[in-house]
């Protein structure tokens, strides 16, 4: 899988659910490619924050937080899927997909 490959499934993922807006795909605090969304200062907050609390043995999988808009983090192993998206946006299906992008990159950067 190339980065080529990695673009294409985020252009999916915001084809697919309605009121995406941005999306980031991070390993560790290393930021692997963005899509309409600037992760610069967030990424590495995110992985500090998930780190954290795997140390207390706590497992994360998904983090939300909302304002006017809506963004949501989706966590799997060393992965972080960061998705902005409108209120309204389905976060079920989104985290169905964005599991399987997850799965899908693990362990190919």
């Amino acid at each position: 899988m190339n980065i080529d490959d990695v673009n294409h499934m985020l252009a999916e993922l915001h084809g697919s659910v309605r009121g995406v807006k941005g999306s980031f795909l991070v390993k560790k605090d290393r930021v692997i490619t963005e899509n309409q969304c600037d992760s610069t200062f967030i990424s590495s907050s995110l992985f500090f924050l998930v780190d954290q609390l795997r140390i207390q043995d706590k497992e994360v999988t998904q983090i939300v937080m909302q304002a006017e808009d809506r963004f949501t983090v989706f966590v799997f192993e060393d992965y972080i899927l960061g998705v902005l998206s409108e209120g309204s946006t389905n976060i079920p299906y989104l985290g169905l997909l964005a599991g399987r992008i997850l799965r899908e990159f693990n362990g190919h950067f």
